[in-house]
């Protein structure tokens, strides 16, 4: 756990970026505001629904940027991980950074708020294709090992014209009672 400063902007949501491997094939944006205060005689503000968006929104480009050329490097070799094993299906969250919307031409600042590797679900649409793409691949690249005796997993199925395997004798079969 890290404690982490505040953020002003933390009422205007959050956003996931999806990442197959180390390239970022979506994102979610969401007023996820449960840690926001009521302003004085105001209600608590209410979560928004997530909106999901495939990897060119334009408004994500330069997070995009610094996950793909700079942060996930950093989160490698931070860990010790190498890139090729990275999660084939993960994402990341970030809070918006800084006082307030950036500058007109420049990039919004992210905060990295937290990093999910298991149960990632749902996901944007433009994810499914990529991530099929990572599987083949990985699968691909898997020596298969031919049947043997010892490794029956790759066996041939059984002959329907066998005839079936016969039970275990019970242990009163055996003692002859």
């Amino acid at each position: 756990m890290i404690d982490q400063a505040w953020q002003p902007r933390l009422a205007e949501g959050m956003v996931r970026s999806y990442l197959v491997a180390d390239r970022v094939t979506g994102f979610g944006h969401q007023a996820v505001n449960a840690l926001c205060p009521a302003k004085a005689d105001e209600a608590a503000p209410t979560p928004g629904p997530r909106l999901y968006h495939g990897p060119d929104l334009p408004e994500f480009q330069s997070l995009e940027q610094k996950l793909e050329s700079q942060w996930i490097e950093q989160l490698c070799n931070r860990v010790d991980l190498d890139r090729a094993r990275l999660p084939l299906l993960w994402d990341c969250d970030f809070m918006l950074g800084g006082a307030g919307p950036a500058a007109p031409g420049e990039p919004d600042r992210f905060v990295l708020c937290e990093v999910n590797v298991s149960s990632l679900s749902p996901f944007p649409p433009s994810s499914i294709a990529p991530l099929v793409h990572a599987v083949q691949s990985l699968l691909s690249a898997l020596p298969l090992k031919p049947p043997t005796p010892k490794n029956p997993s790759f066996s041939s199925p059984p002959d329907p014209g066998a005839p079936a395997p016969r039970p275990p004798a019970h242990s009163a079969d055996r003692c002859g009672s």
